[in-house]
């Protein structure tokens, strides 16, 4: 029998407008209230995994940051994982405009977000108008001395592939994560930490086996998670790379069409 569930945020538990549905939240309640234990797992800074969590009424640890980063109920840090500073020197200095001149450098630290290009903020500002926190612009010079939960470019898919295998093959450090979040979004972040290294964690602060949990993903930073829970499902809408690399995991319904209130749903047989 599970016990928990953990989930993604966008393109997951979120729908296309980045928002929880009514549904959705009604759906959750339910399953906290009858006393399952629910957790969110996402790429995002603290400041809106927060929110989304108070929108739908829950006080949970929170997993951000891919799980370099984790909150407890009261917001404290019981983890933090950052990548080395000569790793950042040496992400931040490869010639990534050669892969695309469209290409844009991200770093993510704590509840901090660094570009070196206004147009990565000028990007999010006119792309994502949803998100309660931008980019803040700094020089290369001041970016390169920083250390990063996780540094992510974002632009064409194309380029982007050229772009990993720049960094697999030019990087020192091997010991890295370079995943994509999305066909325009590819992060990097240390091997030390990942979805399911961090579930597990906080899954054992409330005396439950990560066996005993099922997960709901999209992107290929959520695969550890998904295939070291007790059950894993894959979205509809989910990047065909994650497709591609757990095609054994069960596929559900779309982020836009509640498939994981649905799914929830159906597991705990849930009357909403």
């Amino acid at each position: 029998m599970y016990k928990a569930v953990v989930t993604d945020l966008d393109g997951t538990l979120l729908n296309d407008e980045h928002v929880v549905s009514e549904y959705t939240k009604k759906v959750i309640r339910k399953l906290v209230k009858n006393g399952y234990k629910f957790y969110i797992a996402t790429g995002r800074l603290q400041a809106s995994t927060q929110e989304i969590a108070e929108s739908i009424g829950v006080k949970i640890p929170l997993i951000t940051v891919n799980g370099t980063r984790i909150l407890d109920e009261d917001g404290n840090e019981i983890h933090n994982s950052t990548l080395d500073l000569e790793t950042v020197k040496e992400i931040a200095s490869i010639d990534y405009k050669s892969c695309g001149e469209d290409l844009l450098i991200n770093g993510y630290f704590r509840n901090i977000w660094l570009v070196v290009d206004r147009a990565a903020e000028i990007y999010y500002r006119t792309h994502r108008p949803d998100k309660p926190y931008f980019p803040t612009t700094v020089s290369e010079e001041e970016f390169r001395s920083k250390t990063f939960n996780k540094m992510h470019f974002i632009g064409e898919h194309k380029g982007l592939l050229k772009l990993r295998e720049k960094l697999q093959k030019e990087i020192t450090n091997k010991n890295l994560h370079m995943v994509f979040v999305g066909e325009n979004c590819l992060e990097i972040f240390s091997t030390d930490s990942d979805k399911a290294k961090a579930a597990k964690l906080v899954l054992e602060r409330d005396g439950i086996k990560l066996e005993e949990a099922i997960a709901f993903g999209d992107s290929l930073n959520d695969y550890e998670m998904l295939k070291e829970v007790g059950r894993g499902f894959v979205m509809g809408n989910a990047i065909y790379l994650l497709k591609e690399k757990a095609p054994e995991l069960e596929m559900i319904d779309t982020n836009d069409n509640d498939g994981e209130a649905k799914k929830i749903v159906e597991i705990f047989n849930l009357e909403v």
